[in-house]
């Protein structure tokens, strides 16, 4: 019985011994398999936060640091996700990520390679210098160090072949999010009329996405180069492991080596579950520094009404608020890492390192005690040493990689939200016709009406039930009414930022025949021409000469000396021939006066010459006399306005008036400005009395006091001399005591 077992476990091992490289080999690739199955994030109960999900928080409402910050929730990428990001990561065959990626490939297994030969090299040069040979060690060395130059090649390609990958994703995940966000215009059809950027950024709360600057630039940087530095942070170690496995199997114990790798797994075990969760921390981080970035952008837009009231305490507040939750969660993060990178240190260098060290001593041990002398046992131990230190870098890289996958899931959750987001926006818009736009749009580059449209906001608040009337080319518009009546939103309709929800809209079929200036002109920094041709891209006349008759009308020719006086100034060798007073560039908001602005964005007008221009209140700054002169240019180019105007002055450039009552109602009628004009001086009239009315009512009550008091005294002062009448009748005349005697 005994040498049946005897028999039977000689036979397996038998096996054992004719298939060990293929059993032993299998066993290393199954362990790589599962330490990198180990670098995924841990599973942990979804608890419902204020912060679940990446959520946005509304700042007016955000002003109470967070009692505790949760990590709970684990994110993972779905087979949709993973699919669409492959879509964007290739968009073609002609795409140049996919040869980058390979490229990458190659030069890691080279790296691999080479880091095997600098290893056995490192071996065979100790053993040459403890055994002497001087010859051998030198002609070592000279190989160690022209393997460096390859090395060196590789280490610097694998570096601008990762960088052109990032550079490659950040272009594809760009273009992607900017076409949606900022659709071009297809200058065939009126298609993308309602900008995505515009309903995102008035979408409902609940969908709105408050950072959409911080998600295009920022989280699109991170996320590329984490995803092009993934091959170096997954797959070279990865590939080090095997070969180097491999490696020590044949300078060593192979089933030793087996047992070292378990060691290692049942460790990076341990880890997983001490690991904290890394896609939550470049959620929430991205989420709080873009809300910290926002706020001092406000400061930045608004700083002359933030002065002007006083308000940089209270905005100080906001700011200080901000930052004490980026801190407090920085510090969170910190003590988080700081943990995990306690163990993992100490488990990757010593608890690795001491059972390394006690494989590559076991053969040196063993031959010691078998009496086996091997004199290539210092460059055997130094290979295995060197070896063994590549594989454990390695393998805290593949564990420490569990932090790159995680922030790119995290960073690839915000990016999809906001993704989603500007593909709702652009569903909205394209199915306005069948679901909220139920209305009617035609075209008619020589009319614009409105026919039974109701005025309705977002919001759902009802402005006006219905709203028609029709201006041919050549007509003008005052429009007219209280605040809040509907005047901006009529704008919004025609401009296509709203939808027709009912009724049927005509307007011009090219956008550029309907032009609007708003109240605050829109400038920015960049050349003088680029601010009047905006918002083309290119100059439609040969000369100059166009823009200056514009500056001419406008008077604005000022700005053209000072243009010559700071470039002269800049280079005093110019001539003044030699300068483009309109290639100027200045930061024309902060440069100019509202006034000024509003005449600047008014050359806008005069350069496009659109059919229809829409403007409110856009001259509100300007004086009365260049008001005039505008208004009676835009008539000489033929321009029809709709405008909003508060000036009387302006009436006689109008035909027609659309007054909003505010309750609801309008009335849309012939404009005769000079009868108009009579009506408001006598309504001016008639108010001034009635505001005099009470003035001359209390005049009046004091008249009436007044004579009351006279008709008293009057009476008082008869009574008085009727007594005294009365008392002289009655005594008679007194005779004098002298005449008496």
């Amino acid at each position: 019985m005994k040498s049946d077992t005897i028999t039977h476990y000689s036979s397996v091992f038998e096996w054992y011994t004719r298939h060990k490289g293929i059993i032993l080999k299998a066993s290393y690739v199954a362990l790589i398999f599962m330490s990198f199955s180990s670098s995924q994030p841990p599973k942990s109960p979804k608890k419902s936060t204020e912060l679940d999900d990446g959520k946005q928080v509304d700042p007016k409402q955000d002003q109470k640091p967070p009692e505790k910050i949760p990590v709970t929730k684990t994110y993972k990428l779905d087979k949709e996700t993973i699919v669409k990001l492959f879509k964007v990561l290739v968009p073609s065959w002609k795409s140049n990520v996919p040869f980058y990626f390979f490229a990458q490939l190659v030069l890691l297994f080279i790296r691999a390679l080479l880091t095997l030969r600098v290893a056995a090299l490192d071996g065979w040069l100790v053993s040459s210098l403890i055994k002497k040979k001087t010859s051998t060690f030198f002609k070592l060395l000279l190989q160690w160090m022209a393997l460096g130059i390859p090395a060196a090649l590789t280490n610097s390609l694998l570096d601008f072949v990762t960088n052109q990958l990032s550079l490659n994703i950040n272009r594809n995940f760009t273009g992607l999010l900017m076409e949606m966000y900022l659709p071009t215009q297809d200058k065939d059809s009126a298609k993308k009329k309602n900008p995505n950027y515009y309903s995102l950024l008035h979408a409902p709360s609940e969908d709105k996405v408050t950072d959409p600057n911080q998600r295009i630039t920022t989280d699109v940087t991170n996320l590329s180069s984490s995803l092009a530095s993934l091959p170096n942070h997954v797959l070279k170690p990865s590939l080090d492991l095997i070969l180097c496995s491999f490696e020590l199997a044949k300078t060593g114990s192979a089933e030793g080596t087996l047992i070292l790798g378990l060691v290692a797994h049942t460790t990076s075990l341990f880890l997983k579950f001490m690991s904290p969760n890394f896609t939550k921390f470049a959620i929430e981080r991205s989420r709080l520094e873009g809300y910290l970035r926002s706020l001092h952008s406000r400061i930045v837009n608004f700083s002359e009404e933030i002065g002007i009231t006083r308000g940089h305490t209270r905005e100080l507040d906001i700011v200080d608020q901000s930052y004490y939750e980026l801190e407090k969660f920085s510090d969170y993060e910190i003590r988080a890492k700081a943990v995990y990178d306690t163990a993992t240190d100490f488990i990757v260098k010593y608890t690795w390192g001491a059972a390394g060290l006690v494989l590559c001593a076991t053969p040196i041990f063993i031959n010691k005690f078998s009496n086996i002398i091997d004199h290539d046992t210092s460059a055997k131990f130094i290979t295995s040493r060197r070896l063994l230190l590549s594989a454990s870098s390695s393998l805290g890289m593949l564990i420490q990689s569990r932090k790159d996958i995680q922030q790119v899931v995290g960073y690839v959750k915000r990016i999809s939200e906001f993704s989603e987001a500007l593909k709702n926006a652009d569903s909205a818009n394209e199915q306005g016709s069948t679901a909220l736009n139920k209305g009617v749009i035609s075209y008619d580059n020589n009319r614009i009406e409105f026919k039974d449209i109701p005025l309705i906001t977002p919001a759902n608040i009802v402005l006006l039930k219905s709203l028609s009337f029709k201006i041919e080319h050549g007509d003008n518009v005052l429009i007219a009414g209280p605040n809040g009546c509907g005047k901006s939103s009529l704008f919004r309709i025609l401009g296509g930022l709203w939808p027709v929800i009912s009724g049927e809209l005509t307007i011009p079929r090219e956008f550029e025949n309907v032009f609007y200036l708003p109240q605050r002109a829109y400038l920015f920094k960049s050349s003088l021409k680029d601010q009047i041709i905006y918002p083309s891209t290119t100059y439609k006349h040969k000369t100059n000469k166009e823009l200056y008759e514009i500056f001419q009308v406008l008077e604005l020719t000022f700005l053209l000396q000072e243009n010559v006086a700071i470039e002269m100034a800049k280079n005093p060798n110019l001539e003044v021939h030699e300068i483009d007073p309109f290639e100027t560039v200045r930061n024309w908001p902060e440069e100019l006066s509202i006034g000024v602005q509003q005449r600047l964005a008014m050359s806008r007008l005069y350069y496009h010459k659109p059919k229809f221009a829409v403007l409110d209140e856009c001259t509100s700054a300007v004086s009365p006399k260049m008001e005039q002169l505008m208004y009676a240019h835009m008539q000489k180019l033929n321009i029809s306005v709709l405008s909003v105007a508060h000036r009387s002055s302006l009436w006689h450039f109008h035909n027609y008036i659309l007054k909003f009552k505010g309750d609801g109602t309008y009335t849309f009628k012939n404009l005769d400005a000079e009868k108009r004009l009579n009506w408001e001086n006598e309504l001016i009239s008639v108010n001034k009395i009635l505001r005099d009315v009470p003035i001359l009512e209390a005049k009046l009550k004091d008249l009436k006091i007044a004579q009351e008091s006279q008709e008293i005294r009057r009476s008082q002062s008869q009574l008085l001399l009727a007594q005294q009448a009365n008392n002289t009748g009655k005594f008679g005349s007194r005779v004098p005591l002298n005449k008496v005697r």
